[in-house]
């Protein structure tokens, strides 16, 4: 990568990403909400496997998402992350599916997503330790994102 990124801007990212919820004014429960993360790769030069080194995160799961015809990996990813309490970072090289999008915008209005399982729909909670981070290159965003609201999806931002 071209430019070396400040470890200031890292650190308050990440503790960003830690620490950053919403207060749910509108519920009774006034329980926080979890705000999803993105990373922005402006380099062109730039390739996932260096974002990961900077990062120098334990307790994660990366799931790549390449394909727009297909969520499963996603779906099962998220799962599996949750259950663990693990931070799932995805690495997102495609327009994502309406069924991707459909469970950020529940986790980020809710803390909790959809998912159909035996044919029934389940809900199920965000485990409060499991953190989400899509990075995605600004070209792909600008260019092949089809949902208009996709930066509305996420609190903390990352531009590298």
């Amino acid at each position: 990568m071209k430019q070396a990124l400040d470890n200031n801007k890292l650190t308050n990212f990440l503790n960003a990403v830690q620490n950053t919820a919403i207060r749910d004014i509108s519920s009774s429960s006034n329980m926080a909400v979890i705000e999803n993360a993105l990373i922005i790769i402006e380099d062109k030069t730039a390739k996932f496997a260096d974002i990961l080194k900077l990062l120098k995160l334990k307790n994660t799961q990366v799931v790549d998402i390449n394909d727009s015809n297909e969520s499963e990996s996603f779906t099962y990813s998220l799962i599996s992350a949750n259950k663990k309490g693990k931070l799932l970072i995805i690495n997102l090289e495609c327009d994502p599916l309406n069924d991707m999008i459909t469970i950020l915008k529940q986790l980020s209005e809710d803390n909790e997503f959809s998912v159909i399982d035996n044919d029934k729909l389940k809900f199920r909670r965000l485990n409060p330790a499991t953190r989400i981070i899509v990075c995605a290159k600004r070209l792909l965003i600008e260019e092949k994102v089809t949902y208009p609201y996709f930066y509305e999806l996420f609190g903390p931002v990352l531009v590298i």
